[in-house]
């Protein structure tokens, strides 16, 4: 809620166990101490627990080991820069190519030995976000990563402001929600905002698009892109479990990897079918996602626009009863040690249930009804 701060929030928490409230995280009370040692971790469990409207987040994802950019006789390619070239006889695949040398102009990579090597490993790069510092001066759209292990995006050009303390910086730092991952650019996709891509020459650089739809070359056009800087790609290694392969196996799984500040997945298509009777063949479908670690496993091939609940930090953008109930979850933590009263407890874990059940019942109704996929039994029946 508008005026919430994490000090506010834990103040409530203390008042409701009858504790001193504190002026800050750090005003080396023991309160204070208590609350900075569980606050960050309740609060990851409540957004995990429930998929709030405030912290539902959208971004686009695209399968492992997506095609390569086609190489072309007019680039200059760099040492370990990537291409496609021809199709398998076997497998009716792209073969893809490393590039040996630098300067490497005109050198087709079939016959020119010398220049190109078939590649074997992925077409995909795990984006390494530099870690950030206080004497860096940072632009709209540049992300970093802070001691307490998130990630952030800066909103606006700073120096020296420190994306932590979400309380007085959330203009000028968010979280950020966006893939892990960047694919090589493709000119015959058109992306969406949040996406990061490499060019085939240039893998150094990398370039996120800040509109959807955007069908233009970040490097010969530039319009719709900015360079993320600082941040470095690496590959991704993958030992391809049973049934999952790169996106160019069409007989196999893909896989993708779930973005930054995932905490759990949201309903993809709140609403759909709600006009049909019966389980009728218009209702929803299933999909076959499986979540397996920090990937999400489908037939499926083609981007998704991933609706899931993230890791907000900043207490502004929570809402109100969520305010009330996690700062009962934090009195409910806090108080054997703060008080040593079964009675508060019991008090306090009764608020609990009593706010969390109303925030939960708000929050449904916002979001409102999610339609059960087609029921099998019923179809075959109609």
């Amino acid at each position: 809620m508008q005026g919430d701060t994490s000090v506010t929030i834990a103040n409530r928490g203390l008042q409701s166990i009858g504790a001193r409230r504190i002026t800050s995280f750090t005003d080396g009370t023991k309160n204070a101490n208590e609350v900075a040692a569980c606050y960050d971790n309740l609060r990851r469990a409540e957004l995990r627990r429930n998929c709030w409207r405030f912290s539902i987040r959208r971004t686009a994802l695209r399968a492992i080991g997506t095609p390569l950019q086609g190489w072309s006789n007019t680039l200059t390619y760099a040492s370990g820069d990537l291409v496609s070239f021809g199709t398998s006889t076997t497998t009716g695949n792209p073969v893809n190519y490393i590039s040996l040398q630098a300067a490497n102009l005109n050198q087709n990579p079939a016959t020119a030995n010398t220049y190109w090597a078939p590649y074997y490993g992925n077409t995909t790069m795990k984006i390494v976000f530099p870690t950030y510092s206080a004497l860096t001066a940072y632009a709209e759209g540049d992300v970093a990563v802070c001691a307490d292990g998130n990630t952030y995006l800066a909103l606006q050009n700073s120096t020296g402001v420190d994306p932590t303390n979400q309380d007085a910086n959330s203009a000028i730092w968010t979280m950020y929600f966006g893939p892990q991952t960047a694919s090589g650019y493709d000119p015959t996709q058109t992306y969406f905002v949040g996406e990061i891509v490499f060019y085939m020459n240039n893998q150094a650089t990398l370039y996120v698009s800040v509109i959807n739809n955007n069908p233009n070359d970040p490097v010969t056009s530039g319009a719709g892109w900015i360079t993320l800087t600082g941040a470095t790609g690496t590959p991704i290694v993958v030992a391809w479990p049973a049934g999952t392969g790169p996106q160019i196996e069409s007989t196999t799984n893909n896989v993708y990897v779930l973005p930054c500040g995932y905490e759990r997945e949201a309903p993809q298509n709140p609403k759909s079918g709600s006009q049909s009777f019966l389980g009728a063949p218009s209702n929803a479908v299933y999909d076959d996602w499986v979540f397996e670690g920090n990937y999400l496993v489908t037939r499926y091939g083609q981007p998704i626009v991933f609706r899931f609940g993230a890791n907000v930090r900043d207490p502004s953008s929570f809402d109100s009863l969520f305010c009330e109930g996690f700062a009962r979850r934090l009195g409910m933590e806090l108080c054997e040690t703060l008080t040593q009263s079964q009675s508060k407890l019991a008090a306090v874990g009764q608020e609990y249930q009593k706010f969390m059940t109303e925030a939960r019942l708000i929050n449904g109704i916002e979001q409102g009804p999610t339609e059960a996929p087609l029921d099998d039994w019923i179809a075959t029946r109609i």
